[in-house]
């Protein structure tokens, strides 16, 4: 009788222990599930590609778990996919929201991306607040660009001078 009690708290443990990891799917349930899951699983024949072939298809929350109980997935492995996946998931969320915006990437010099970081922070705005507020008042007073525009001119002289 020991030895049975004993033999279904170790079942018990294991259950619990292998459960656990479900939990770190959790976020792949409720509102736009199945566009979740398509999400997810797209993420997947990116990453391992040979484990997902082109007909595979998560119909329910539970095939994706079951398809996660495969050894060769450890409980890191699962966490990682699950993080990233999750982060793509909330950008093409936030990306559907913000139609008025579009994401912007250029180079600056060092010295000049540690004065954007110095005005933020003593005004207590992000970087993208900053270039905003700057190129926002620029448009609108045309100061800068044109006092710059006329100390060039009057240095170099007239564009397409050939002297």
């Amino acid at each position: 009788m020991i030895t049975a009690i004993q033999y279904c708290k170790e079942m018990e443990f294991g259950w619990n222990k292998h459960i656990e990891s479900d939990k770190l799917f959790s976020w792949l349930e409720g509102v736009d599930a199945e566009k979740k899951r398509d999400c997810f699983l797209s993420f997947l024949k990116n990453r391992i590609p040979n484990e997902i072939n082109d007909y595979y298809k998560f119909q329910s929350h539970e095939d994706l778990l079951i398809f996660f109980d495969h050894p060769m997935f450890i409980r890191d492995t699962k966490e990682l996919y699950s993080k990233d996946a999750r982060k793509i998931w909330n950008q093409r969320l936030r990306r559907e929201k913000a139609t008025d915006e579009k994401q912007c990437n250029f180079v600056l010099p060092l010295k000049t991306i540690s004065k954007l970081d110095r005005l933020a922070k003593k005004h207590h705005l992000t970087r993208t607040e900053i270039i905003e507020l700057i190129i926002n008042g620029e448009a609108e007073k045309e100061t800068y660009i044109r006092e710059r525009l006329s100390r060039r001119l009057l240095l170099l002289g007239p564009r397409g001078s050939t002297e």
